[in-house]
């Protein structure tokens, strides 16, 4: 269980810092560019923020996406773990959809208002606050299960 949970910081480190460092460090110059050029002549050169920008959405991308996703590949394993049944289980991998969409409306005028930049730091934040509070469930003997709910849920957001 230990390598398990190094494994599990390694990845919240790399996957949360790496984005969080692009929005602190590049956010305001990728927020800020200009639009690109149209694709039939003009100057076709993409700013180097901006591959920055792409590498630390797909990054964080995938570090949400393996939260959400990581009990559904061990469904049975995970049901005697928390003490529930499969649906409960499957409960966990269709919460990511049900809390995405009432966040979704409030993202858009919150990134209009703040800006780009703090909203990827708040998503990082949310997503590794999501990815720690389900670590309790590990050591807890009871409400195991409301944790991994708890996390799951901060992490959709």
């Amino acid at each position: 269980m230990g390598a398990g949970l190094v494994a599990f910081a390694a990845v919240l480190v790399l996957g949360v810092g790496v984005p969080v460092a692009f929005a602190l460090v590049y956010g305001h110059r990728c927020c800020t560019a200009p639009p690109p050029e149209p694709l039939l002549g003009g100057d076709q050169r993409v700013s180097a923020a901006r591959w920055w920008a792409l590498a630390s959405f797909s990054t964080m991308s995938a570090v949400q996406n393996a939260v959400w996703i990581s009990f559904s590949v061990v469904v049975p394993s995970a049901c005697d773990f928390f003490d529930v049944h499969t649906a409960s289980i499957n409960f966990l991998a269709s919460l990511g959809p049900l809390v995405l969409i009432p966040v979704a409306f409030i993202t858009g005028p919150l990134s209009r208002s703040l800006g780009l930049r703090p909203v990827v730091v708040i998503g990082c934040a949310l997503t590794a606050a999501g990815a720690l509070l389900r670590v309790p469930a590990i050591f807890a003997h009871d409400g195991r299960y409301a944790w991994a709910v708890a996390g799951h849920a901060v992490n959709a957001a």
